[in-house]
C-alpha cells in the first residue's frame, strides 16, 4: 500500500522536518540525516546504490531553507544552496524510531517436538527450479532454524553444489566438505559410533559459523537416529524456570575449544548469548568442547549449577526432534541455535555417511530481501 504525504514543514529553527501522512501517522527527520542521505548525483551514486558524500562533509549548522511536498516525496531547499529530493516510500521506511532501538527484522518462532514434527519439508527439485518455493524454505528456515529438503542426489559434494545454490559455503580450517562417518583417526566425537550429545559446532570459534547443511548419503545402520533441540525455545524456558541461571550464562564466559592435529580453534566466550530483543543469538553447547572452567570457588559452583539446569532442558525428550535421516535428504541448520545430535549405531551392522558444509545466515537472510523485492512483497 502507497504511503501518502499530507503535510511537510521545517521547525525548530529549520533543523526538522515534519511530516504527515495519510493513515495519521507523524514523523520527524533531523536535518543533518536527510541532508546526509541526499539522491542527488553529487552525494549519491545510483550505479552501485551507496551514499559517496563523505558524511563529515556537511556542515554541523546546516538548515533548511524551505520544504514542501512534490510527486508524492518532498523537496528541501538547503541553506547551502544545495537541493535534495525524497521519495515518500523511502522517508516512510527510515522514518526515526520511538527509541533507540532497531526493530526486529524478524521473530524467531521457538518449538519442541509436537510442534518441529508439523514443521514444513521442501523437495530438493522445486529448491532448484522454483524461486518462491525457494522463498518459502528461506523463510522458514529463517523464522525456525532448522528446515529438511527431500530428494537431493545422494551424490558426493551434492551438499556443496546446494550450498552454492542458495549463497556460498563458508571455509573453516577443518574441512570444507566434511565426510560425518566413522574414522580410524577421529579428532572429534562425530567421527565416532558412539552416541552424539545435543550439540552446537565449531564453539572454539569467536564467530562459528552459523549454518550448516547436513546432508544423508548412507543410512542403514541399527541405530543412529538424528536429535535436534530449538536453542532459542530452551532460552524461553530458562527465562521461565531458571532465570538466575540464564542470567549467570549470559555474564560469565569459559574457554571453548576445538582442535585436530593440524588445527586449533579456542575462545572464550559465555554459553549463552542474547541479542538486544532478549532472543537467542549464539548458544555455545558441546561437552566436549568446553575447557577445565578457571572460575573463583562460589562461580564454579553456580557455573555447574547453571549448567546442569540448561542440560537438563536440553535433554527432555518433550524439546527433542528425533527422526531417521534417508538417504538423500539434506537438513539446513541453524548452528547459532539449533541443537543437533544421534543416538549411537553399530557401526559393522551397515553403512551411516553424511556430508556436511557450513555456511552464513546472514547471506541466506540477505537472499530472503532479493527474492522478495523481485516478488513484488516485504520480507
Amino acid at each position: 500500500m502507497p504511503h501518502n504525504i499530507t503535510v511537510c514543514v521545517a521547525v525548530n529553527s529549520s533543523r526538522v522536518v515534519q511530516i504527515g501522512w495519510e493513515d495519521g501517522m507523524r514523523s520527524e527527520f533531523h536535518a543533518l540525516m536527510l541532508r546526509d542521505n541526499c539522491f542527488c548525483d553529487e552525494c549519491y551514486s545510483a550505479v552501485v546504490g551507496e551514499r559517496v558524500k563523505l558524511t563529515n562533509s556537511i556542515p554541523l549548522d546546516i538548515s533548511i531553507r524551505s520544504a514542501r511536498p512534490e510527486n508524492n516525496g518532498i523537496v528541501i531547499h538547503w541553506s547551502d544552496g544545495h537541493v535534495s529530493k525524497y521519495d515518500a516510500e523511502w522517508l516512510r521506511r527510515n522514518a526515526p524510531l520511538p527509541s533507540p532501538r532497531r526493530a526486529a527484522e524478524f521473530s524467531p518462532k521457538a518449538w519442541t517436538a509436537p510442534i518441529a514434527r508439523d514443521l514444513p519439508d521442501f523437495t530438493y527439485a522445486e529448491l532448484l527450479e522454483d524461486e518462491d518455493a525457494l522463498l518459502r524454505f528461506l523463510s522458514s528456515f529463517r523464522d525456525f532454524g532448522i528446515s529438511v529438503i527431500r530428494g537431493a542426489p545422494p551424490k558426493d559434494k551434492e551438499v556443496e553444489k546446494f550450498a552454492n545454490h542458495l549463497a556460498y559455503v563458508r571455509e573453516i580450517i577443518f574441512d570444507r566438505v566434511a565426510d560425518i562417518r566413522v574414522s580410524m583417526d577421529a579428532y572429534t566425537q562425530g567421527f565416532t559410533s558412539a552416541a552424539l550429545h545435543p550439540h552446537t559446532d565449531c564453539s572454539g570459534y569467536r564467530w562459528p559459523p552459523n549454518v550448516f547443511l547436513f546432508h544423508c548419503l548412507a543410512n542403514d545402520v541399527e541405530g543412529g537416529e538424528s536429535v535436534y533441540v530449538d536453542g532459542q525455545a530452551i532460552i524461553e524456558q530458562m527465562r521461565g524456570k531458571h532465570p538466575d541461571h540464564l542470567d549467570f550464562l549470559v555474564k560469565t564466559p569459559v574457554v571453548f575449544r576445538l582442535y585436530s592435529k593440524s588445527a586449533d580453534t579456542t575462545t572464550l566466550a559465555p554459553a549463552v548469548i542474547l541479542d538486544e530483543w532478549e532472543n537467542l543469538h549464539i548458544l555455545r553447547h558441546a561437552n566436549w568442547a568446553v575447557q577445565p572452567v578457571r572460575l573463583p570457588l562460589r562461580d564454579t559452583e553456580r557455573y555447574y549449577r547453571a549448567h546442569s539446569a540448561l542440560s537438563r532442558l536440553i535433554h527432555d525428550p518433550g524439546n527433542q526432534l528425533i527422526f531417521r535421516a534417508r538417504p538423500g535428504d539434506i537438513i539446513a541448520v541453524n548452528n547459532h541455535r539449533v541443537l543437533h545430535g544421534r543416538n549411537s549405531f553399530r557401526a559393522e551392522s551397515g553403512s551411516r555417511h553424511f556430508q556436511q558444509v557450513y555456511m552464513e545466515a546472514d547471506d541466506l537472510i540477505g537472499r530472503i530481501r532479493i527474492l522478495s523485492r523481485k516478488n513484488g512483497i516485504s520480507s
